[in-house]
């Protein structure tokens, strides 16, 4: 009974990060690592200096069946443009879901990158019904200005579901605003469809250029989070949890390495 209650408020489309690096639940996310850009707004990763690969593990309310695991590969060229790859899997493999992401991040001037993704989804619906195939493509956009960062990313602008089904574009919205050295804030806007606008907010505390602590929240769907960062010569670690007030805890960890 606690499944069927989870699957039906969080359906597997929701595969979104939840404060890592962020502070913030987030689509957008004006700062993040580059595991959840390349996977939600892959315009910030015109940031990256170096080569980067990436993986993540999400126990989402410590349901095994909705775990989640990734990987993703970031790489840079000297022509300013930014190629990432990234992998998904949520669930298991009799009911879940299989991501292929490719996108491609051009900065058009110093504070002003824009990039377009693909997304290739299989939808797994147990041993007795056939998979879903799902292609969708997403653009994004992020500038800065001053310690001001808008960061903006639409996704299913045109997307092709067998058996003809249709996904309604999805619009998320994020600033950033990076008061000094140690503190940033977050505000994030999202619209899916019909549905009600949902409302992020968050702050980023660094003590030091070693660790980052983040606190997050959604008031619409009621879910708090706590993450701290850090790195360490080329690695980098995130560690997050977050807490649903119906469903849940939900611990994140995501390890990086530059090159």
């Amino acid at each position: 009974m606690r499944l069927l209650t989870i699957l039906m408020l969080c359906p597997f489309a929701s595969m979104h990060s939840q404060s890592i690096n962020g502070g913030i639940i987030s689509k957008s996310i004006v700062y993040a690592n580059y595991y959840h850009q390349i996977l939600y707004n892959p315009s910030l990763t015109s940031s990256a200096k170096q080569k980067n690969i990436s993986l993540f593990n999400e126990n989402r309310y410590l349901i095994k069946e909705l775990q989640s695991n990734g990987l993703t590969f970031l790489l840079p060229l000297k022509t300013n443009n930014y190629w990432s790859f990234g992998f998904c899997q949520k669930g298991n493999i009799h009911f879940g879901r299989y991501y292929i992401v490719i996108s491609l991040a051009k900065k058009l001037q110093e504070n002003l990158s824009v990039a377009s993704s693909f997304n290739y989804t299989i939808q797994k619906q147990g041993e007795d019904y056939n998979s879903i195939n799902h292609f969708d493509g997403n653009i994004s956009l992020s500038y800065k200005v001053g310690n001001l960062s808008l960061a903006t990313s639409i996704h299913n602008i045109y997307s092709f579901f067998q058996d003809d089904l249709f996904v309604y574009p999805a619009i998320y919205f994020a600033t950033g605003y990076k008061m000094n050295n140690y503190l940033k804030y977050f505000v994030e806007f999202d619209k899916f469809g019909f549905n009600g606008l949902i409302i992020s907010g968050g702050i980023s505390v660094s003590p030091n250029d070693k660790i980052t602590i983040n606190l997050g929240s959604s008031g619409k769907n009621n879910i708090i989070s706590i993450g701290v960062g850090g790195n360490y010569r080329s690695y980098e670690f995130e560690i997050d949890c977050s807490y649903h007030i119906m469903l849940g805890l939900t611990p994140s960890l995501c390890f990086a390495k530059n090159f």
